[in-house]
């Protein structure tokens, strides 16, 4: 898993049959302190948890976990938002994220 910071919303109106209903994001990854990772290339993940752009995330990048989470292990997808990251806890107290951060 890393962390990842919400760039755009991809828009396909022919999509595969198991990505209906899912948003199509693209995401940039961050380090621990919210910068982008030089060199990381942008990945695309499915949208289970209703992200937005500027929202960072947790991805997972599993392609069982993802295709059982959709329903079709058949599936072509490896990346999936798993969670809306609030706040990072590293030293006892909690960091507050913005979409701004």
């Amino acid at each position: 898993m890393f962390l990842a910071r919400v760039t755009a919303h991809i828009v396909a109106s022919a999509k595969n049959t198991s990505y209906v209903g899912h948003k199509i994001l693209r995401l940039t990854q961050e380090d621990w302190a919210g910068n982008p990772i030089p060199g990381a290339s942008p990945i695309v993940a499915l949208d289970l948890i209703d992200a937005g752009i500027g929202d960072r995330v947790l991805v997972c990048q599993e392609g069982k976990w993802a295709r059982e989470a959709v329903g079709d292990m058949h599936a072509p997808v490896r990346s999936m938002i798993v969670a809306v990251v609030d706040g990072i806890d590293t030293s006892g107290s909690p960091i507050e994220l913005t979409k701004s951060q």
